[in-house]
């Protein structure tokens, strides 16, 4: 009974086939609130991201209170530490039975509505005064000055 989305396509609404009868629906880029309702109309989302960092699109779904499946990358960006911007995510090593595991998880978590509305708040910066702090600052300008 699922259906598939995927979001940020920059021509028109379509289908890919799937297989198996199912088809995945591309929908277009939006504007910033209509895309916070998108998210927080779906239950899974899958974010794959080869990255050191955790990305904008899985915090982004978790915040939605979407349970989302994002990969691992080194001893940056593991499970514990994604766990703990927020219980929304779903860490996976960036394997095809990593990922296929984590999206297990990912829909068996789904169905406890109340605790993804409880995790929906993300551990993350949200303003420029916490991101970036005066240690971090002080930081930045040791390393930068040339003496």
């Amino acid at each position: 009974d699922w259906r598939f989305f995927g979001i940020g396509s920059t021509g028109a609404a379509r289908q890919v086939d799937l297989g198996g009868g199912r088809s995945l629906e591309l929908l277009p880029r939006t504007g910033q609130e209509e895309y916070g309702r998108l998210l927080a109309g779906h239950d899974v989302g899958l974010a794959l991201m080869d990255a050191p960092h955790p990305s904008l699109v899985p915090i982004e779904m978790a915040s939605a209170g979407t349970v989302c499946v994002t990969s691992t990358y080194g001893n940056s960006k593991t499970a514990p530490k994604l766990e703990a911007l927020s219980g929304n995510l779903v860490a996976a090593e960036p394997t095809v039975e990593g990922v296929a595991g984590a999206l297990q998880r990912a829909v068996e978590r789904s169905g406890d509505l109340e605790l993804r509305v409880e995790q929906s708040a993300v551990d993350w910066p949200d303003d420029w005064d916490t991101a970036f702090d005066e240690k971090l600052v002080s930081s930045i300008i040791e390393r930068l000055d040339p003496r």
